[in-house]
């Protein structure tokens, strides 16, 4: 008669349970997904030199059903505790769930810890869990610890192989030796699991809003100083010179010679002849002092079209193309792409007639960049274009009106004109307590979405960024110094403590929430270094308690450590 071994698999769901059997029981991956199957048909095996009867049988996953696991385990003889190598979580639930359920409902009936999906551990290494931590675990929980993977076929001969001898070797004690064996009290015998540290929580960054603050601005055209007259002069649009002059080479030169020449006036002043698809431009004096240059568009333009190539000169994105129009709306818009000199806007265009429109993505990413760059090498802390002063310990420093109110809600509120009347090249700003690095660095992340963050005092611009409700900037800061207390952590600097508790402080006080949750997780995980200094007397006792809540290790695990070894002494000490 062949000896019979049951095996059951037990863990969360996807974790890789089914796969395992079937792969083993069928020498194949399934690669189509099966929620849930209920058993195998038993196998024939071989283990040293004897044949078995394997029966494999799976368990399903998921909430529902970890109350009804017991009625599974009636006469198993062997249970596989799974869990996924690429989720922490699984092999926590199972040391926190099923491993207290087993000692509940069967103490008696042997386990093995496996892991699955070990392929993870090449293809996405940082995710893994920690493979010596995981074996610690293991062998403080008194169990054989195995990784496999089902789709590479790695691993599962060795884990069933063991399995199997277990079962085997189960199957043949008396049932009174199988509890003296197999008796899993393990609050008596074996220390108390250290849980597994936290990761540190992911630190993101704010989506840029760099072409959304100059759409708004281009459908909401306030301190305008460019006209375009479109269809003979029957249509309007305001634009704005900063924005042309950045994103074109050609609006740039029209622009600035205008400027440069100091003509104003209200005649026309025809330029056919010099620029293809503009008919004149002239330039007239506004109520507040500033120039405004008005274009007028040749009438072989319609004004649909001209507007397209406005909204990709501020955004990168000519908008929606109407599929119903689409091919003639792509060729006006190409050829004024030509005639205007605007090569990505014909690549855009390209890739929409090919419907490859996931290209033109990246695309306006670049534009955007570049975009940006040109306007700090044209109009960024200028003494020509800038009608904004700011004085700053001293220093003077100059921005754009249209930039500021334009990218930031906070500058928009202090830079609003009482009347139209007003003068703004006469505006000067008086700020204090703020070092003119920081503002600069503010500035330029205005100007061109990105700052200088490696050289400036990261702390004072992020106070700064917060102050005027810059939060991408914010995550940028956040991200730097949390980069910089990391290495001084990990290089055990005596500097450390006081560096992490004065970001904490700083975070706390200036709203950089990301960087208070990584300090509070630092200081937590690392509670032994902290809380016998001084500094750690500077938290508030709210802070402190969170601390101390959300210690580690535990301060369940200590005093469950404390009792074990207490134990461990008196059996020494009766021994004795």
């Amino acid at each position: 008669m062949l000896d019979v071994v049951h095996i059951l698999v037990v863990g969360e769901g996807r974790v890789g349970k089914t796969s395992l059997i079937l792969t083993y029981a069928t020498d194949s991956y399934p690669y189509q997904w099966s929620p849930y199957l209920a058993d195998v048909e038993p196998i024939s095996k071989t283990v040293e030199g004897q044949n078995i009867k394997l029966i494999l049988m799976d368990t399903r996953g998921g909430e529902d059903y970890h109350r009804l696991l017991h009625l599974s385990y009636y006469d198993r003889y062997v249970i596989l505790l799974c869990f996924d190598i690429g989720d922490e979580s699984t092999l926590l639930r199972v040391k926190e769930r099923v491993i207290p359920h087993l000692d509940h409902h069967t103490p008696t009936i042997p386990r093995i810890l496996v892991g699955c999906k070990s392929d993870l551990r090449i293809t996405e290494p940082n995710s893994c869990v920690d493979k010596d931590q995981t074996e610690r675990t293991a062998n403080a929980l008194g169990l054989h610890y195995f990784e496999t993977s089902s789709m590479k076929g790695h691993g599962l001969q060795t884990c069933f192989d063991k399995a199997m001898r277990i079962g085997l070797d189960y199957n043949r004690l008396h049932k009174k030796i199988k509890i003296t064996r197999y008796d899993r009290n393990f609050e008596k015998k074996i220390p108390p699991v250290k849980p597994i540290k936290e990761k540190p929580p992911p630190i993101l960054v704010e989506k840029s809003s760099f072409a959304e603050d100059w759409l708004q601005l281009l459908n909401n055209p306030k301190y305008a100083d460019v006209i375009f007259l479109l269809g003979g002069g029957r249509h309007e649009c305001k634009a704005h010179s900063i924005i042309l002059s950045s994103a074109s080479e050609l609006f740039c030169g029209i622009i600035r010679n205008q400027k440069d020449s100091g003509w104003v006036g209200t005649s026309k002043d025809t330029i056919s002849d010099k620029v293809e698809g503009i008919d004149t431009i002239f330039c007239t004096k506004h109520t507040d002092g500033r120039n405004i240059i008005t274009i007028e568009i040749n009438h072989m333009f319609e004004a649909v079209t001209f507007k397209q190539l406005l909204a990709f000169l501020y955004t990168g994105d000519p908008g929606t193309i109407q599929e119903t129009y689409k091919t003639e709306q792509l060729t006006e818009l190409r050829r004024a792409a030509d005639t205007f000199k605007l090569p990505y806007l014909n690549d855009i265009c390209f890739n929409i007639e090919k419907d490859e429109e996931f290209l033109n993505e990246s695309i306006a990413a670049y534009f955007n960049r570049e975009t940006g760059k040109k306007m700090k090498e044209l109009y960024f802390n200028q003494t020509t274009d800038c009608d904004i002063k700011f004085e700053v310990e001293g220093e003077h420093i100059t921005a754009s009106t249209v930039v500021l109110s334009c990218r930031c809600p906070v500058f928009a509120d202090m830079l609003s004109m009482e009347s139209e009347s007003e003068n703004v090249e006469s505006t000067e700003i008086q700020l204090p307590d703020t070092h003119p690095d920081s503002f600069l660095s503010l500035l330029e992340f205005l100007y061109t979405d990105h700052a200088p963050i490696h050289d400036t005092n990261c702390f004072e611009l992020l106070v700064i960024a917060d102050k005027y409700g810059v939060l991408k900037l914010v995550n940028y800061c956040e991200i730097h110094i949390i980069n910089m207390l990391d290495k001084l952590t990990k290089s055990s600097s005596d500097y450390a403590v006081q560096d992490i508790i004065d970001a904490l402080l700083t975070a706390q006080a200036y709203n950089a929430e990301q960087l208070t949750r990584w300090c509070l997780h630092t200081i937590s995980t690392n509670y032994d270094t902290f809380q016998d200094t001084e500094q750690f007397s500077q938290l508030s006792d709210q802070t402190r308690k969170h601390i101390e809540t959300n210690r580690w290790p535990p301060l369940s695990y200590l005093q469950d450590f404390e009792r074990f070894q207490l134990r461990r002494q008196r059996r020494k000490c009766s021994i004795l």
